[in-house]
């Protein structure tokens, strides 16, 4: 139990998901792990009503993809959005920087753009973390509101959140089809993230009415709460209305203001707002300068691991194109002999048959190129690869600067005769020093390149 006298030990924002004072919501992890096995079965349901089943490898591909995206997405907000600090939207910067502060948090970047569905919203899969905010909703929302929205985005950037649902969408727009998919888990995310926003804002009355400019903009302040929570018990007498949630990644805003005035009343909320109140709470201990450190063998081994998956999806994918390239005289022969009586049923037993013959010799052997091409293709393009994506790992020369085409491909030719010859590979393994990094002049790091 962390007491009253044990405030200097506190770790924020860790602490505040952990022990009996957590403000996660109640199931959200369980949630999670069921949404994600069962996954593949409503992919599946989705897939047959929409007369396209899914494949395995296509999943794989989409998840890839949506890693990429996330990354790239990036790029595209350093491009076309305003990046707000000290001497642009200073008033917006202040906000965040100081409920950053308060939760002990590093103060992540902050942009500016003109988004009339999302007023704002928190993405990336690591470090560095980003807040978007849109222009178009600023002059409806006042300050200590917007302090409960940011602090509702800081919140699933500190219970880890946006690891997952950035991959569902960078631009925070909904989609039914995730809804359905993710929505059980999604929505409680947004419990979590509200509590800690109401932590922040520290005013229930902001906090509803932040949530009521989420639904009516300018008119909020017509919305007479007692009357709009008795909607709320329309839906309880009828499930089947209930049932409109499971289109959306968000609850009703009525079931929100609800679970939020329950929590302002429990005694994780009273906790931490004393805490909150404190001084003498660090913030967390990663500097926002610190040096990239090298990854351990296991993160290595799980990028790796991921990069694998990628790489199968896509060998897999073009197996048909790998056999038509090898058999097309035979392909030719075959589709001379079905001129006289032309049956796609037997064209396609006589395609079966011999992609037969190509499934478990050519696509494992297909499958360790694609790995070794893809891997160099994003290193020397981006200088990271979907896995290292994952992981916030990065390729890098001295001084962390891009590795260029060149170094990628002596780095890899390297790699592969470390593999072939075992040694390399194993001295690295155990001593962290590896052989193609070493003579390639690269370096695989965790983290921001400072």
């Amino acid at each position: 139990m962390i007491g009253a006298d044990a405030t200097d030990t506190l770790r924020l924002p860790g602490d505040l998901f952990r022990g009996q004072h957590t403000v996660r919501f109640r199931g959200e992890r369980t949630w999670f792990w069921i949404c994600l096995l069962t996954a593949p079965l409503t992919a599946g349901a989705i897939g047959v009503l929409l007369h396209s089943p899914f494949q395995a490898n296509e999943i794989a591909i989409i998840v890839a993809a949506a890693v990429v995206y996330v990354t790239l997405a990036r790029g595209r907000l350093l491009g076309t959005s305003a990046l707000a600090h000290e001497r642009q939207f200073p008033e917006l910067f202040d906000v965040i920087d100081r409920c950053a502060r308060r939760l002990g948090m590093r103060t992540p970047q902050v942009f500016v753009r003109d988004d009339l569905l999302v007023p704002v919203t928190a993405v990336g899969l690591a470090e560095p973390y980003s807040v978007i905010v849109s222009s178009s909703w600023l002059r409806h929302i006042d300050e200590q509101e917007l302090e409960f929205l940011i602090g509702c985005e800081l919140g699933h950037i500190a219970a880890g959140h946006t690891r997952i649902s950035s991959l569902f969408s960078a631009s925070g727009r909904e989609n039914p089809l995730i809804a359905l998919v993710f929505g059980a888990w999604l929505r409680r995310t947004e419990y979590t993230a509200d509590r800690v926003g109401l932590l922040c804002c520290r005013s229930m009355e902001a906090a509803l009415r932040a949530i009521y400019a989420l639904s009516f903009r300018e008119h909020k302040g017509q919305v007479q709460h007692e009357a709009f929570i008795e909607q709320r018990e329309a839906i309880q007498r009828d499930p089947s209305l209930a049932m409109g949630e499971w289109l959306g990644e968000t609850p009703y805003a009525v079931n929100r203001i609800m679970e939020l005035r329950r929590f302002a009343t429990a005694a994780p909320y009273a906790f931490w707002s004393q805490r909150l109140e404190e001084e003498g709470i660090p913030r967390e201990s990663a500097s926002l300068t610190s040096r990239p450190a090298a990854p351990t063998l296991y993160i290595r081994s799980l990028a790796l691991a991921v990069d694998a998956i990628v790489a199968g999806a896509i060998s897999a994918s073009g197996a048909l194109v790998v056999h038509v390239t090898v058999s097309r005289g035979d392909l030719d022969t075959a589709v001379a002999a079905l001129k006289g009586d032309p049956s796609s049923a037997d064209l396609g037993r006589w395609l079966a048959a011999h992609a037969a013959l190509v499934g478990p010799d050519v696509v494992p052997a297909a499958g360790a190129i694609v790995l070794l091409l893809y891997s160099l293709t994003m290193v020397a393009l981006i200088g990271r690869t979907c896995g290292m994506m994952v992981f916030d790992l990065r390729v890098v020369r001295a001084g962390g600067k891009p590795v260029g085409t060149l170094r990628a491909l002596w780095r890899y030719a390297l790699a592969v005769f470390s593999i072939l010859t075992v040694i390399p590979v194993a001295v690295g393994a155990f001593t962290g020093r590896w052989l193609h990094e070493r003579l390639s002049g690269t370096q695989l790091v965790r983290g921001g390149v400072s």
